[in-house]
């Protein structure tokens, strides 16, 4: 029953897509669907530099949060650090 399910759909997509399984599509066909249809390939993409990226993730407020805390972190540390060693 599966044999002949997969060649039922075999002969289907055949007549509706106008092929062969033996031959593929002629010369005529081809260009048909080239007009119809266009190209089959993907369009590149332009890519945003690192810098760009960067900058976008800077605007970010948990970012920004992070960083004014890691100075302050930082700057306490250093204080702190030179009033122990007096």
């Amino acid at each position: 029953a599966d044999k002949n399910a997969d060649m039922a759909a075999n002969v289907l997509t055949s007549v509706l897509l106008k092929s062969s399984p033996e031959r593929g599509i002629d010369s005529h066909e081809v260009e048909h669907r080239l007009e119809v249809f266009g190209s089959n390939a993907l369009k590149e993409k332009s890519l945003d530099s690192f810098l760009k990226l960067c900058w976008d993730a800077v605007q970010d407020f948990v970012l920004i949060m992070l960083i004014v805390l890691g100075i302050i972190s930082i700057v306490v540390e250093v204080v702190t650090h030179a009033q122990d060693d007096e």
